[in-house]
């Protein structure tokens, strides 16, 4: 899996914290006669509190209740007037392991959601690259990859395993636009790249680093820099439409990272652009978008 770390713990609590005001818990844990039906099943209040509690937590935001994980006194409210039961009668819930067992069981059975398992973390994998290719924001994504979750009924899985499906993600989609970007260049082309990182002479800056600074105060001097700059880099002729299809904001941040490039022994610029180590998780990189974007202007 990729080293980096995509989203913080904090920043998925976030994402995955319960419902605390009143327009959220009536849109995402208001019950139907169908879920009031599976609960009246359950014996005693502490056991339909308890229940119902599970039910509302794995539809939004779709994750398991933690062991006596302390609920919002609102959304504990909300839920337990539904039923018509006390608020305190989750205290005594699931004094035995087995009926907190049995309990998630029942609602995998009777309302079909799914444990997180390999196979998901493959197809999951495959589905976020598109939406990497178009989102930068590793938020973002997590966000979309958390709503896809629920709409599978697949119950979330531990942070750790959200953050390396959205590091993937992003390793994935960096090194497509990577390889779009460079699969067509010629030798000659991709040399002159290189040289762009050598050292300009009577300087001690990279050619592009050099290229990249302002001409100074307003002169002859200042012209001819100007026309050399831009010499060194219209020789490289890179064709604009190798970019068509190359999300905005990707190109953005290839250019933001293309500015902190340094001269490398082992690596010029077109191997510095693809991430290190991409199939370390066995994934591939092969995929398609399925949208394309106009290059910007």
């Amino acid at each position: 899996m990729p080293r980096r770390r995509a989203v913080t713990r904090e920043q998925l609590e976030v994402l995955l914290a319960l419902p605390a005001t009143e327009a959220e818990l009536i849109r995402h844990w208001t019950l139907g006669a169908v879920d009031l039906a599976a609960i009246e099943r359950r014996r005693g209040d502490p056991n339909q509190l308890g229940f119902a509690l599970q039910l509302c937590a794995f539809r939004y935001p779709g994750r398991l209740l933690r062991p006596r994980e302390a609920i919002p006194e609102l959304a504990l409210g909300f839920v337990a007037g539904q039923l018509g039961v006390a608020h305190d009668a989750l205290a005594t819930y699931a004094v035995r392991v087995q009926t907190r067992r049995e309990q998630l069981g029942a609602l995998r059975a009777e309302f079909g959601f799914r444990t997180f398992a390999p196979e998901h973390r493959r197809e999951l994998r495959t589905w976020l690259l598109p939406v990497a290719l178009g989102n930068t924001d590793a938020v973002a994504i997590a966000a979309t990859l958390i709503d896809e979750l629920r709409r599978r009924k697949i119950i979330a899985p531990g942070p750790s395993v959200i953050e390396r499906l959205i590091a993937a993600a992003a390793v994935l989609a960096e090194r497509q636009v990577a390889h779009q970007l460079t699969r067509d260049l010629p030798p000659e082309q991709a040399k002159t790249l290189d040289e762009l990182l050598t050292t300009k002479e009577g300087t001690a800056m990279s050619k592009l680093a050099w290229a990249r600074q302002p001409p100074g105060a307003p002169g002859h001097r200042a012209l001819a820099r100007l026309v050399e700059q831009r010499a060194i880099l219209r020789t490289i002729g890179l064709d604009p439409a190798g970019a068509e299809g190359v999300h905005p904001e990707r190109l953005r941040k290839l250019a933001r990272e293309g500015a902190r490039f340094h001269r490398s022994a082992s690596a010029g610029p077109v191997a510095l652009a693809l991430p290190r180590n991409p199939d370390r998780d066995g994934a591939r990189h092969d995929h398609a978008p399925d949208r394309r974007y106009r290059r910007p202007v």
